[in-house]
């Protein structure tokens, strides 16, 4: 198994510095705050202004992406509060 989880990866190695990470948190707080939000609003048909071009394709097609940008910033948030080097050390302690 520790051959898969050999350090660096690309993305562990990238989130792994501290401004990074807030960096990340931030934009996914921003993604999912705006997903839930605006998923609520669409439930009283209202909509924010600058994400009105979400749903030129049609409602339907609206909702998945809110859906999606809610999750990526849920993702993200998980990705960016992880601390990968400890995680890293604790599976190959167990080893």
């Amino acid at each position: 198994m520790s051959r898969y989880l050999t350090y660096p990866y690309p993305l562990f190695y990238y989130l792994c510095s501290m401004r990074k990470t807030t960096s990340f948190t931030l934009i996914g707080f921003l993604l999912a705050g705006l997903g839930v939000l605006s998923l609520i609003l669409m439930l009283f048909g209202a909509r924010f202004s600058f994400l009105r071009w979400l749903d030129f394709w049609g409602s339907g097609v609206g909702f998945i992406i809110k859906l999606v940008m809610t999750l990526l910033g849920f993702v993200l948030i998980f990705l960016a509060r992880v601390n990968w080097e400890q995680e890293i050390q604790d599976l190959q302690n167990e080893e």
